[in-house]
């Protein structure tokens, strides 16, 4: 029995193979990632991991920083709040174990508490809301709290009486040792 070719089959009609565009197997990939339907590579899975226990030191350093008596007295009126956003990508060294991450954060935070710099040490969690604008609605979707620089991991509030000063306190933070990225932004009191 002869085939006889299908001309109303466009993707017959096409002479040699066509290249798809360059983007579209990591969209592909994305979307159906975002579906759950495609699981992510072992070793994704195991830097997530470590990704939220490294969050999770934080978001522990933090708390007992903050709920931990402070024998400093008063925090300074003087000097301006800084927000240190803590950021983590797949360089960020996974290898340490938690407990002396632990030990190291909260050292680091203790110290900052007891010159009265610190005000609060937060973890956030890996995954969460996500707004975002399409025409006339905002649409809610589930998503990581990334961006070009990494996964947004924690945050400090400290005080320094200036930028130089902040930058100076977050050049110290132990999440830069790690591989960690620390973002310092001046918080506007209204």
């Amino acid at each position: 029995m002869v085939e006889h070719p299908d001309t109303n089959d466009p993707l017959r009609a096409l002479e040699g193979e066509v290249e798809p565009p360059v983007l579209l197997e990591a969209r592909v990939r994305r979307t159906l990632r975002a579906r759950r339907l495609l699981r992510g590579r072992p070793w994704a899975t195991r830097r997530r991991l470590a990704a939220i226990a490294a969050a999770a030191v934080i978001f522990a350093v933090g708390y007992a920083a903050g709920r931990a008596p402070s024998d400093a007295g008063p925090r300074p009126e003087g000097g301006t709040r800084y927000a240190l956003f803590l950021y983590e990508d797949a360089t960020f060294d996974t290898s340490v174990p938690e407990a002396e991450l632990v030990a190291e954060y909260s050292a680091w935070a203790a110290e900052l508490d007891e010159r009265g710099q610190l005000e609060v040490g937060e973890k956030l969690a890996v995954e969460g809301v996500v707004l975002q604008r399409r025409a006339d609605s905002v649409v809610a979707g589930q998503g990581a709290a990334a961006s070009e620089i990494g996964m947004l991991s924690g945050l400090f509030v400290i005080r320094a009486l200036s930028e130089a000063e902040a930058l100076r306190i977050a050049r110290t933070c132990p999440h830069l040792k790690y591989g960690g990225r620390v973002a310092v932004r001046a918080i506007v009191e209204t």
